[in-house]
């Protein structure tokens, strides 16, 4: 996978190293997962919402009940 970024910022760049700025990290993924792939887990069956709960919460499952805060719920805005 390096060998493969060393020649892509090679061809882009016209140099050996990643362009000032950008610095290469290390996630906790290892190191032949590929750049830009998405990682969604296994979803496994639970209760459900009653219908009327699904329509204004805009899942019928609990655990993918997750709303927006947004700024100022926080404290941010205004």
């Amino acid at each position: 996978m390096e060998e493969m970024t060393t020649l892509f910022l090679d061809s882009v760049l016209g140099e050996k190293k990643p362009a000032d700025g950008c610095p290469k990290t290390q996630g906790a993924f290892p190191a032949e997962t590929p750049v830009g792939m998405a990682y969604v887990p296994f979803q496994f069956w639970e209760r459900v919402y009653d219908e009327p709960t699904a329509l204004a919460r805009g899942t019928i499952f609990p655990s993918l009940d997750k709303p927006f805060i947004g700024e100022e719920v926080a404290g941010l805005g205004k």
